[in-house]
């Protein structure tokens, strides 16, 4: 058995699947499923069995049918997926070229899908998404009302309203809030 250095390829290889292993945890985080509900829908794909936690911390091995099976269970496609993941290439290696050239019509192009999602659009997406979960959590539970602003707020611009008539507007507003309720 080969020692794992830094640059050996079971060394990479193991980078890339734990990668792969941590998209998909972040993903299944982001929906907001739980790791029971996933189970569930894993099983509506064909993919029964399988113990998230198991995979997600690596103590089962991250099949392909595993990939497949998440991705349709949460509501995307796994190419998507593999672009979050992998980078595209710059450029085509020449094994698929080659095997482009011999099974593909002549004249007619390979198919060109749009940009990758890069790595760190995703990580943008993902900070974006907790920052907006943060700021639910801080909203108050719905039976409570809140103020409206137009019930704070008052008609006259700040400078023509003098305290006194600012007052006289908040109680009016209040007044008729009263008489809604």
């Amino acid at each position: 058995m080969e020692p794992l250095t830094k640059t050996s390829p079971r060394t990479v290889l193991k980078a890339e699947v734990d990668r792969a292993r941590a998209v998909l945890r972040e993903i299944l985080e982001l929906s907001g499923l739980s790791q029971k509900e996933l189970s569930h829908r894993l099983e509506e794909h064909g993919c029964s069995g399988t113990n998230i936690s198991r995979l997600f911390t690596g103590k089962a091995a991250l099949r392909l049918e595993h990939i497949v099976a998440i991705s349709r269970a949460l509501g995307f496609h796994p190419l998507e997926f593999f672009h979050i993941v992998f980078e595209q290439p710059e450029q085509r290696s020449p094994f698929l070229q080659r095997l482009w050239d011999l099974i593909a019509p002549h004249g007619r192009q390979p198919i060109q899908h749009g940009p990758a999602v890069a790595r760190d659009e995703f990580d943008k997406l993902r900070r974006r998404v907790a920052g907006l979960a943060r700021q639910v959590e801080q909203l108050p539970p719905s039976g409570q009302r809140q103020p409206s602003a137009e019930r704070r707020v008052s008609h006259h611009p700040p400078s023509l309203a003098s305290p006194i008539a600012r007052r006289s507007a908040e109680d009016s507003a209040r007044t008729a809030q009263g008489l809604e309720r």
